[in-house]
């Protein structure tokens, strides 16, 4: 709120050209969407907890769908000097998943890849359709060329509210409910992650 309050206040007691004003109009949007996603996410934690949040599945096109995601992000890595690629391998761009939710955990992972992958670095999202059992299966891998995580660290990185501490690679603070929604939702779809 406190990065939304002050370019609120800055609009509203100076005279600023157009450029000034469309910058802070962008960090105001920015910001907004920001704290947007994280009512999302403790909401959707909530309903987690609780045992209400239900599987929507729809017949959907894989492809797509990650070419989306990219897009997505494109913009801000872009802006970070971060490649973002897609690699696909997939025998049906046809897949019976519940989009939504996945689209809340590639969220998380993207975002988590570009905010602790430095300048000139390169995240790339992998999507693998295989077969688990008669069932097709969507394996997918977010790698990225960041600082990685400490292995002490590692096994805690799902657990609520937890932190790697990492602020002198941090490009932002989070508040470490992200990937243990990620989890939550994945294992929910039956899936597992690592």
């Amino acid at each position: 709120l406190t990065l939304i309050k002050g370019p609120v206040e800055r609009l509203l007691q100076t005279q600023l050209d157009k450029s000034d004003q469309q910058k802070l109009l962008k960090t105001i949007k920015e910001q907004t969407e920001y704290l947007l996603m994280l009512v999302d996410q403790t909401l959707d934690y909530k309903k987690l907890e609780s045992g209400q949040m239900k599987l929507q599945c729809q017949t959907g096109d894989i492809v797509s769908f990650c070419n989306n995601m990219i897009a997505l992000f494109s913009e801000e890595a872009s802006e970070l000097n971060i490649g973002l690629n897609l690699e696909m391998d997939t025998s049906s761009d046809w897949l019976k998943l519940d989009y939504e939710k996945l689209k809340i955990v590639l969220n998380n992972l993207l975002s988590n890849a570009l905010k602790f992958t430095p300048e000139s670095g390169k995240v790339v999202l992998h999507a693998v359709q295989t077969q688990q059992g008669t069932a097709p299966f969507l394996q997918l891998k977010v790698q990225d060329t960041g600082v990685g995580i400490s292995e002490k660290e590692l096994p805690h990185i799902f657990d609520r509210f937890y932190q790697a501490d990492n602020s002198s690679t941090r490009k932002g603070e989070g508040t470490g409910i992200g990937l243990t929604l990620t989890k939550e939702l994945v294992e929910l779809m039956g899936g597992s992650i690592a």
